[in-house]
């Protein structure tokens, strides 16, 4: 797997620090970070937020260059992210001008910082679920949204349909390498902007059909084992929060107080 890339909601086996950590801690400080780096709004915050992940990854053991290569997924929305927030900033100091458009200072230091800070968002998730099975990611959802019960919150249904839709995510993209690869073996050509775009629109059909059929053969197999979300189920291995898992979130609270004070 050393020349591929890891996709958001997939996981991989291993038995590091973060892989052992319970997910509920896992979760939870994600979820503290990302508030954290949604207020980020200096370099110096940044580079702290970056310093935090990049130790997170050296701590999972997986291949950094194997993660990073996880960004081409949302390279191209990023890059029109920054475009769109450089052009929409229409005061301050001007620092270019193209074809005699001026492109200010303030757009593209505020563009730079929105689009990095979504790479760490972005980083975080994948990394969280790279190193968290999808089983134990409904459990530890489940728990931690348990108080909402009492409202009547479908709790266990939530849980169950936010790891589906994890799980999917890499599916759905082996779909589309082999959809890619059977039109290819058929000579559907992609050179060209104008032959890529009608490449890329005859994918979706094929794959919409291939994820209905996939929901279908998911809905058949949950209701032969019968499957009841208003049954408790049981857990083969349960997981008990320990002293790490207690450091692991007082490391996010730490780091996220440095992310906002600075």
């Amino acid at each position: 797997m050393s020349n591929e890339s890891v996709l958001l909601g997939q996981y991989v086996h291993g038995k590091s620090t973060l892989h052992r950590l319970d997910a509920r801690a896992k979760i939870v400080s994600v979820f503290i970070f990302a508030l954290a780096v949604f207020g980020v709004g200096s370099w110096l915050s940044l580079l702290i937020s970056t310093i935090y992940l990049f130790g997170l990854m050296a701590l999972s053991k997986l291949s950094i260059p194997m993660l990073l290569r996880s960004l081409k997924v949302v390279a191209l929305f990023l890059l029109l992210f920054f475009l769109l927030q450089v052009l929409a900033v229409r005061e301050g100091e001007v620092a270019f001008i193209i074809a005699g458009f001026p492109l200010y200072r303030e757009g593209i230091i505020e563009a730079g910082i929105v689009v990095w800070r979504t790479l760490l968002l972005f980083m975080a998730a994948t990394l969280m679920t790279a190193t968290t099975s999808p089983l134990h990611i409904t459990s530890a959802v489940e728990a931690l949204l348990k108080p909402l019960k009492r409202l009547r919150v479908p709790v266990a249904e939530l849980a169950l349909m936010m790891s589906i839709a994890l799980r999917f995510i890499p599916i759905l993209k082996r779909e589309l390498d082999l959809i890619r690869r059977a039109q290819q073996a058929r000579g559907v050509s992609s050179e060209g902007v104008t032959k890529r775009l009608y490449a890329f629109s005859a994918l979706l059909v094929p794959l919409f059909v291939r994820s209905l059929k996939r929901a279908e053969e998911l809905a058949e197999a949950m209701e032969a084992r019968g499957y009841d979300s208003k049954v408790p189920r049981s857990v083969w291995k349960k997981t008990k929060w320990s002293l790490k898992d207690t450091f692991a979130v007082a490391l996010a609270l730490g780091t996220a107080g440095l992310i906002i004070w600075f």
